[in-house]
């Protein structure tokens, strides 16, 4: 089982379209969480159409910018509870064992000036429910300065009330596979930027239902924005040879002088 997230910048390229079906029919994701589809409800509407995952619920694009969508096969139980043009909130519950836990596609405000307004949001839906609660999507703000490579330095008390959030809402950033940093850009003049945008963040009780998720950076070829990908079960190790011999630990080993210093 996996959950799929993208800052797509726009789905009016087909190479992108392209890009995207892929990527759902490898990962076959329980549901996909889209962000700046820069479509209105009924161009995404007609184009979702021909794709396996036809259902869901689509926040329509203003003047050519903003829009997201959270996105499911039919059959699959996923029920939206609120949204806004800020995030889906949805309940989805597993198909094989009846697990029901919670499920928000965010989208932080691109201007700093204005993204407090996203903070209070997020803060806010914290006590809607006690379910275990995965918040994924692009958060266009950092939790320390490692996260940027390249460019001025995000002033401090931007990650600090970042990270108040964060904390408050009771969550635990999953970490990641892969590249540290999840959107780049060259500037003429001021050279690349990194930048760790988009994660994955959880509560103790949805990081208990599922111990070994890992959250994945997909590099893609056709925008700045990396995919997340949240893998929610392990991928199986091949079993070792056979005639592999356990360990066992050597008495004789504490004989050694220099075993202290080796442990």
């Amino acid at each position: 089982m996996s959950i799929l997230s993208w800052n797509c910048q726009g789905l009016g390229n087909l190479r992108t379209v392209k890009t995207l079906k892929r990527a759902m029919q490898q990962k076959d994701p329980i549901c996909v969480f889209l962000m700046e589809t820069k479509l209105t409800t009924e161009q995404l509407y007609d184009m979702k159409q021909e794709w396996v995952y036809n259902q869901g619920l689509i926040v329509s694009s203003t003047s050519l910018s903003g829009g997201h969508a959270l996105l499911w096969k039919p059959g699959t139980q996923v029920h939206v509870q609120n949204f806004s043009r800020w995030f889906i909130d949805a309940h989805i519950i597993c198909d094989n064992t009846g697990t029901k836990w919670r499920i928000t596609g965010f989208y932080g405000h691109l201007e700093t000036c204005k993204r407090e307004e996203t903070w209070t949001l997020l803060e806010s839906l914290r006590h809607s429910t006690d379910l275990p609660w995965l918040c994924i999507g692009d958060y266009n703000e950092i939790v320390s300065r490692t996260e940027k490579s390249g460019d001025s330095l995000c002033p401090t008390r931007q990650m600090d009330r970042f990270r108040s959030v964060v904390h408050t809402s009771g969550f635990i950033d999953l970490g990641f596979v892969g590249p540290p940093y999840t959107w780049s850009r060259n500037h003429p003049v001021k050279g690349r930027t990194h930048i760790r945008l988009d994660r994955a963040l959880a509560t103790t009780s949805w990081k208990t239902l599922f111990p070994n998720a890992t959250v994945h950076h997909i590099s893609m070829s056709t925008n700045d924005h990396s995919m997340l990908a949240v893998h929610l079960q392990p991928h199986r190790h091949l079993p070792q040879h056979r005639t592999q011999c356990p360990f066992h630990f050597e008495a004789m080993w504490l004989r050694d002088p220099q075993f202290a210093e080796v442990v």
